[in-house]
């Protein structure tokens, strides 16, 4: 759990975070390519943080506090986010992103979660914890079900066990509950320990979706975040 944080943003407009995150290395985290674009774009040279509320940067923390009826996480718990890595073009299928988080450890204790190496089989079970925001009637028609499930308590770290259903369009798909802040969560498999994907959307009563563990393990190895960046303009493409 300590592996797991939110996104926090401040001079963002109205929100407090925009997502989750978890560590994948001592001091880079995975999120989607859509929470990431919120807070992120490229300037030519780099992936700038955005412009937000009286045109002010947008600064974004990972905090792997606010759990349920948590005190106001305090200095060891809340990483700054030094810089946005990498984040997939729009044109690829894999809703990824990668974070440089300001964060040490002491190499005592493994720093982060593992990814397995081969893409879970159907109905293994698993478990997606990330941090849960309150929905529009317009994507849960039934509210009181949502309030119910959450106990009116929404923005905290959850755990929602479930089962992986299979693969669909190239990514994982299982049924845990989930709603628009766990975007970025890690889908872990509960034998092992391991995660088999990163939760990027959901669909109301139907299926929910995450990149698949062999992507998330193939980017890690390759230590994605390093490559040149893939530029897209129009009908071609350049690396930088």
């Amino acid at each position: 759990l300590p592996h797991i944080g939110r996104i926090d943003v401040v001079n963002f407009p109205g929100a407090d975070f925009v997502g989750t995150g978890w560590f994948v290395d001592t001091d880079i985290v995975v999120t989607n390519r859509h929470v990431a674009s919120l807070i992120a774009r490229w300037d030519g040279r780099r992936f700038g943080f955005t412009r937000g509320v009286g045109g002010l940067n947008v600064t974004a923390a990972f905090c792997n506090a606010h759990e349920f009826d948590d005190l106001d996480p305090d200095a060891t718990r809340t990483f700054a986010v030094l810089e946005v890595l990498y984040i997939e073009p729009d044109s690829k299928p894999n809703d990824i992103a990668f974070l440089r988080v300001k964060r040490k450890t002491d190499g005592g204790v493994l720093g982060f979660i593992p990814v397995a190496a081969a893409d879970a089989p159907v109905e293994t079970p698993v478990c997606v914890v990330g941090y849960p925001a309150r929905a529009s009637k317009r994507l849960i028609p039934d509210q009181e079900l949502m309030k119910d499930l959450y106990r009116d308590r929404f923005d905290v770290k959850r755990a929602a066990p479930g089962f992986t259903s299979g693969m669909k369009g190239g990514s994982t798909t299982h049924d845990c509950t989930t709603l628009g802040g766990n975007s970025g969560s890690v889908v872990l498999d509960l034998k092992s320990g391991a995660a088999v994907g990163l939760h990027f959307a959901g669909l109301y009563q139907e299926d929910n979706f995450a990149v698949p563990a062999s992507v998330l393990s193939d980017y890690i190895k390759r230590r994605r975040w390093n490559l040149p960046v893939v530029i897209e303009t129009g009908a071609t493409a350049q690396r930088l």
